[in-house]
């Protein structure tokens, strides 16, 4: 973009959600969205974009003898503002981004979420990169309004008007090299420092339950990823995750929830593949590997997803996809009881339109 030219964007958009829980609850809930951002050029050596969003929530719910919201339904906004420059330190070769994001939200007030980056590109493209930045997980109605009771009516369980957003500070290094239109390989190192974690608070007094912020963490890791194009109407994606993730509870802490916050596969491996074949026929392969989790248990496992795709016309395209084909079914979290919820083997055909 020439120096001093700029862009400006503008997106909206309204949403109507239900979901309905059996014996449990039943919640509707309509967004309304807008944003805009500009993006200028004010040197040679700086892009710069700023903007900024406004969200309004209005939701609604109906609960049951054992869980509801207090209150019942709820207008929540959600505001933001940001800016960003993209600096050429070295043109062509070094590269800073320095940004910053305020968020102010209905339940907890407002967030600065900085954050830092730089790329360095080096001969036979190859790129390092490095970032440090700060995100939040803004408190929503699960913490701040919701109520669970037990025989009798007694309340044992409640979320909390003093929840606190949940804070993420992340560092991460990068390495990505492409030695031909054939091959790619891009590896990931990061670490994050995560406060405020939700806990449940046992009171001194006894009940009830009462949501909070005592846990603490780190996870660190390593992603790998390889691309693989032979041929042009063949391309191949693998990817690797190493995963090793600590929580535990602050001094003060009188949590009774246990660390569940921890409850992730510490590896993941995913190998897909797509193939354009002649007459417009598209087929995709996704395979994963996905690791066993600890708290509760649940064992590791491994599917294939398959997807077949015939565009008839430019707009219309028949397709046929299956799920978890490996298996009849297989479990994916909660405990190893007789309700527990497991993902069985599916099969769908359908036929999309697309306008102009």
């Amino acid at each position: 973009m020439p120096v001093g030219q700029s862009r400006i964007d503008v997106q909206s958009y309204y949403q109507r959600e239900y979901r309905r829980v059996p014996r449990q609850l039943t919640h509707h809930i309509d967004i309304f969205d807008i944003d805009a951002q500009q993006r200028i050029r004010i040197a040679e050596r700086h892009d710069v974009v700023w903007g900024g969003g406004a969200r309004v929530n209005r939701d609604g719910t109906h609960g049951s003898a054992t869980l509801f919201f207090d209150p019942a339904d709820r207008v929540y906004p959600v505001g933001s503002v940001f800016a960003q420059d993209d600096v050429a330190i070295v043109p062509g070769r070094f590269f800073v981004t320095v940004g910053a994001k305020y968020e102010h939200d209905g339940f907890s007030g407002g967030e600065l979420q900085p954050n830092i980056r730089a790329r360095y590109l080096l001969p036979r493209r190859q790129i390092v990169w490095g970032s440090v930045s700060r995100a939040v997980r803004r408190p929503t109605r699960l913490d701040d309004d919701t109520v669970v009771t037990g025989p009798g009516g007694i309340v044992v369980a409640r979320g909390s008007d003093d929840f606190k957003p949940e804070s993420l500070v992340a560092g991460e290094i990068g390495y990505r090299v492409q030695t031909s239109s054939v091959f790619s390989f891009e590896a990931t190192v990061f670490r994050h420092r995560i406060t405020d974690l939700r806990s449940q608070e046992m009171p001194p007094t006894g009940l009830p339950v009462v949501v909070g912020n005592s846990l603490i963490g780190e996870v660190t890791g390593v992603e790998i990823g390889v691309n693989v194009q032979p041929i042009e109407w063949w391309r191949t994606h693998v990817g690797y995750t190493r995963l090793k993730t600590e929580i535990r509870r602050t001094a003060a802490s009188r949590d009774v929830g246990g660390t569940r916050e921890a409850n992730d596969p510490d590896q993941f491996l995913g190998l897909r593949t797509s193939i354009d074949l002649p007459h417009a026929i598209e087929i995709d392969a996704m395979l994963r590997a996905v690791g066993a989790l600890p708290h509760p248990v649940v064992p590791s496992y491994t599917e294939l997803n398959l997807r077949a795709g015939w565009w008839m016309t430019p707009r219309t395209e028949l397709w046929v996809a299956g799920q978890d084909l490996l298996h009849d079914r297989h479990p994916e979290f909660g405990p190893d009881l007789p309700t527990r919820t497991e993902f069985e083997r599916s099969v769908r055909i359908g036929i999309t339109f697309r306008t102009p």
